[in-house]
């Protein structure tokens, strides 16, 4: 009969667990790239739009659209954004190795709230517009 040791029979499931990891954590990446690359593209073309459309109305904006406004005319709000996103998804990665690797996949989750917090900021001259309209 042919024994296994077991001291290499623990390190090859070791092995296999860490090649599982990496394969899982590459694939959650992939996964949350797309909504990294979504506020990039969000804090470099959307927020700008709005500014230029607020711009042209006239008046003066909440100070929360007008931060958000003013950090994206240098980019700012786009690194902000992409190196939130990584802090993220790198709290996660730790915390998967760590104790459980279905965390990976939290950023997922995480991703599109914090583009909803955003939304409402952008939104809010135009409430005031209607109300003026009223």
């Amino acid at each position: 009969m042919n024994e296994v040791d077991p001291v290499s029979a623990s390190e090859e499931c070791l092995r296999i667990d860490e090649r599982r990891f990496r394969i899982v954590s590459v694939i959650a990446g992939i996964a949350y790239a797309p909504f990294v690359l979504g506020h990039a593209a969000f804090a470099l073309f959307a927020v700008p739009v709005f500014g230029q459309m607020y711009a042209d109305m006239g008046g003066e904006l909440p100070a929360v659209t007008q931060l958000l406004v003013n950090l994206s005319r240098f980019g700012l709000l786009a690194a902000l954004l992409v190196a939130v996103d990584v802090a993220v998804f790198a709290f996660m990665y730790r915390l998967a190795k760590r104790y459980w690797i279905g965390l990976l996949f939290v950023p997922l989750a995480i991703a599109p709230a914090m583009a909803y917090l955003f939304l409402p900021a952008l939104y809010l001259p135009m409430f005031d517009v209607i109300q003026r309209v009223q």
